[in-house]
């Protein structure tokens, strides 16, 4: 299946997003 550019795009946005946030909160609440 072929996804638009701008879909592709936005899922990878949403990835990275997501993980960065996941990440923060991991080191927020690490100690």
């Amino acid at each position: 299946m072929i996804m638009n550019k701008q879909e592709f795009y936005f899922n990878e946005i949403n990835c990275i997003v997501r993980s960065t946030i996941d990440k923060d909160v991991k080191e927020e609440y690490a100690y």
